[in-house]
């Protein structure tokens, strides 16, 4: 291929040769992403062959080694490790990587560079990273290791990507980017009777008025700054202060509104509450009265972003911070003359919502939020900090919903229902995940996620138990069959290695093969309604319809 391009002879002497060949062969390890990294690297040559030799010399070792010298040799002869710019560049592409891939443009405008001087960067590093015309030219590497040898120990100091220091530049980027751009009715629209739904060209006006840095900015500024545990400086606390403290913060709501993001609005402010030891505590009371402000009045600011200013802002208590520090930028807004809170109110100690029976609910990992399921068919999440229902209810299923579980990772939630399915949902927006999960025949009662998080476990009146790859949606191999009554309660054990499940008995299972080790561990004298693993996985604790508590040795079955 490299010789197609460079139009280098290989008749009669081939300039790849045998002998060179079986050389790129040994180092390859078997990898075509080194290969093609290779040649990738050597198009940038007039005559590939002093290069390639280069590289070629001395012993071939392990292939991972040889693919990270040759991410190195990339790096060498194109980038000078002295140049405060080139570095610069670095942080700014390598450290947005997780989030979104920005154009030459966007790194230009973060960094304050010439946009010439970015591409020229860009450029020099084509064997490693890429232009990806799917988004808008966004700057990405050909392949994760790529990102992985930047941030790694393998890099050699003079290049390396400290990542500390680009998230605390980058959230400084962002926080810049806000305050300097963000505006009321940013996308010019004309009236307030129609939903962001009914404006046919939303997109186009998002893509027009809303720049690239812009959204990334107001989507990923909070994971920036909270990726250090170490103290927020000054001038980190001041432009927060800046951006949460009056109308600037409501227009970060209009631009998340028009982009169908406004969840992404509660994320970033508990990011900041969360990190209480890294900010000033006015900048956490800040962020907190935002958040009761947007899960106050998530569905019209959701709905329609003028609406921000005309069903949300005129009911905001008095004496809330967002009230008090944007009210005479807003003085035509609707007055309300009875009724109006003075403050937020405090967490309700009876939450309200569901119009029926409540059979389940679970606790989000970081006990942020609280999922209920419930006989009226819906799924709620509520807000712990203010005892509110976050969002519409969740609604697919077609009977009561029986069990529903967090994902590890607390971005999922599984619900099972008697409708004989299982359904997975963004725990963010609410929306369903792929189709539901069928292969039951009965009401499903019980759930539960793997450790890892990569399948779910169910338990059904139908008296079997399934287990679920969640990437495919479907059941690994057969039900586990061995009880005689439906099973009312499934758990993993702590490594992920075996279910523990209870009906008519206690049974445990082998994660992996779905056989049953062992023999039942029996001693309840009536229905096993509930079973846990002990955090070590030692033990393990049932409950019983006969009111006895039991614990088991979890490796003896006694």
């Amino acid at each position: 291929m490299v010789a197609d391009k460079r139009h280098v002879s290989q008749h009669p002497d081939p300039w790849v040769g045998e002998r060179r060949l079986g050389h790129i062969v040994n180092r390859s390890g078997g990898l075509f992403l080194f290969v093609e990294t290779l040649s990738q690297y050597l198009m940038k040559y007039p005559n590939p062959k002093p290069p390639l030799d280069r590289l070629l010399e001395g012993p071939s070792e392990e292939a991972s080694i040889e693919l990270y010298k040759l991410y190195l040799a990339a790096i060498e002869s194109r980038v000078d490790s002295e140049e405060a710019e080139s570095r610069l560049i670095a942080r700014a592409v390598i450290g947005v990587a997780p989030h979104r891939a920005l154009c030459d443009e966007a790194i230009a405008a973060f960094t304050g560079l010439k946009l010439a001087t970015v591409s020229s960067w860009v450029d020099d590093l084509s064997s490693l990273l890429y232009r990806d015309p799917t988004l808008h030219g966004g700057i990405r590497a050909r392949h994760i290791s790529i990102l992985e040898y930047f941030t790694g120990s393998s890099c050699p100091l003079d290049f390396r990507v400290d990542l500390k220091q680009a998230n605390t530049e980058l959230g400084t980027y962002c926080l810049r980017t806000m305050i300097t751009k963000l505006r009321f009715n940013i996308c010019k629209l004309e009236t307030s009777y129609r939903a962001n739904s009914e404006i046919e060209d939303l997109s186009e006006r998002v893509q027009k008025h809303i720049p690239n840095i812009l959204q990334y900015s107001c989507l990923y500024w909070s994971n920036h700054l909270c990726s250090s545990v170490d103290q927020a400086s000054k001038e980190v606390c001041e432009y927060l202060d800046t951006f949460l403290r009056g109308e600037r913060v409501l227009y970060w709501l209009e631009v998340l509104s028009v982009m169908s993001r406004v969840p992404a609005a509660i994320g970033a402010l508990r990011n900041i509450i969360a990190c209480s030891r890294i900010f000033e505590e006015k900048i956490i009371n800040l962020a907190d009265d935002a958040l009761r402000f947007v899960l106050a009045f998530l569905n019209p600011i959701s709905t329609s972003a003028p609406h921000i200013y005309i069903s949300a802002l005129p009911f905001a208590p008095s004496e809330s911070s967002i009230w008090k520090t944007v009210c005479k930028s807003f003085s035509n807004v609707m007055k309300v003359s009875e009724g109006r809170m003075t403050m937020w109110p405090k967490v309700a100690a009876v939450w309200k919502g569901h119009t029926d029976h409540i059979n389940s609910i679970a606790c989000s990992p970081d006990g942020l939020n609280v999922v209920s399921g419930s006989d009226d068919m819906t799924i709620r999440i509520w807000d712990v900090a203010t005892g509110k229902s976050v969002g519409e209810p969740l609604k697919g299923h077609t009977s009561s919903i029986q069990s529903v579980a967090y994902s590890p990772n607390g971005r999922s939630i599984i619900s099972g229902s008697a409708d004989h399915t299982i359904r997975i949902w963004d725990a963010a927006t609410g929306e369903p995940i792929g189709e539901p999960l069928k292969g039951h025949t009965n009401a499903i009662l019980c759930l539960a996620y793997s450790p890892d998080g990569r399948n779910i476990v169910s338990g059904c009146v139908d008296t079997t138990i399934r287990i679920w790859n969640v990437a495919t949606g479907m059941p690994t191999g057969e039900p586990l069959v061995g009880h005689r009554q439906y099973i009312r309660s499934v758990a993993y054990s702590p490594d992920g290695l075996h279910i523990v499940s209870g009906s008519d008995t206690i049974q445990i299972w082998d994660a992996a093969t779905g056989k049953l080790t062992g023999e039942p561990l029996t001693g309840h004298h009536d229905l096993v309604t509930s079973v846990a693993y002990s955090p070590d996985g030692l033990n393990i604790v049932s409950g019983s319809r006969d009111c006895d508590i039991r614990i088991w040795d979890a490796v003896a079955g006694v």
